[in-house]
């Protein structure tokens, strides 16, 4: 059997209702000759007419009712088919919405994401920095050992000359010849024991200072190397972090791919849904119209 729709469409393509041969003209106010679609011609009576056109009534009162049951069947499913675009046009807005949410998170989270690499960059930057602080202070540690030694190595030299001059003019002093020699010998071995042990003073001062100087050189060595470890497993962070930063874009690049999919979804579903109100008005008015032509038998 055709479906309700090719009922309608047929009815609505030939834009009439085959009434079946009551379709008559108006009654005239006395007998009079009529003509009709069943051949019947001549003076007839009310009642004959009535009784002559009552086959061809029934039949079209059947099918005009077969017409209002498929136009009212059409626009139940219609309606059904409008109510499920409304239903799937509200899904869709619902998955819109949870993806514009989840872009928001995204965003937060690279957001986060960013702050944090700055953060580990901006540590990493203070380390370096302190690494070449720390790099110069070695360096002039260094500088001031060389110093130091090379002190030390001139006081050194002086000292050992000093005590050279110490030990000659003491055994002048005792073994010379000449009462005069050894005299002058003496006093000169008691100024060569003054500046011996002034410059023994200055020898041990300056061994000290390279010392001193060799432990800031140490100290500042250990320094270094502890700030080149910790710019090193700053570096790991950063790189850490960046990486973060990385996963959290293509996280958000997706769920911006997804908001827009969504929101052609919504675009798509509200197409569907205008097309179904379209079709519901059209079915209504298929309806109205076909009420509207109920027959009335006319005579």
């Amino acid at each position: 059997m055709p479906s309700n729709k090719i009922i309608l469409q047929q009815f609505l393509a030939a834009n009439l209702l085959v009434h079946a041969g009551w379709a008559l003209p108006a009654a005239p106010t006395a007998p009079q000759q009529l003509v009709v679609r069943d051949g019947l011609s001549g003076p007839v009576s009310k009642d004959s007419l009535i009784q002559a056109r009552e086959p061809g009534y029934q039949a079209g009162q059947a099918r005009y009712q077969n017409l209002v049951d498929a136009a009212k069947a059409n626009l139940y499913g219609e309606k059904a088919e409008y109510k499920g675009a409304v239903h799937n046009l509200n899904v869709e807005k619902s998955e819109y919405k949870g993806a514009v949410h989840n872009l928001n998170v995204e965003k937060l989270e690279l957001y986060g994401a960013k702050k944090t690499l700055n953060d580990q960059v901006g540590q990493l930057k203070g380390l370096e920095a302190q690494r070449t602080s720390a790099v110069k202070d070695l360096y002039g540690a260094k500088y001031q050992l060389n110093a130091a030694e090379t002190t030390a190595k001139h006081a050194g030299e002086i000292y050992n000359d000093v005590q050279g001059e110490l030990k000659t003019n003491q055994w002048k002093a005792q073994h010379a010849a000449d009462p005069q020699q050894r005299y002058l010998a003496g006093q000169a071995y008691n100024k060569d024991l003054s500046a011996v042990s002034t410059w023994q003073d200055n020898l041990n001062r300056a061994n000290k200072q390279v010392w001193l100087t060799n432990g800031k050189v140490y100290s500042e060595g250990a320094r270094v190397n502890l700030l080149t470890g910790k710019v090193v497993g700053q570096q790991g962070n950063v790189n850490a972090a960046n990486y973060q930063v990385g996963k959290e874009q293509q996280d958000y690049g997706k769920a911006q791919y997804f908001v827009n999919k969504e929101r052609q979804d919504v675009l798509h579903a509200q197409g569907g849904v205008d097309k179904e109100r379209t079709d519901v008005y059209r079915a209504q008015d298929a309806y109205n119209r076909i009420v509207a032509d109920r027959p009335v038998p006319r005579y």
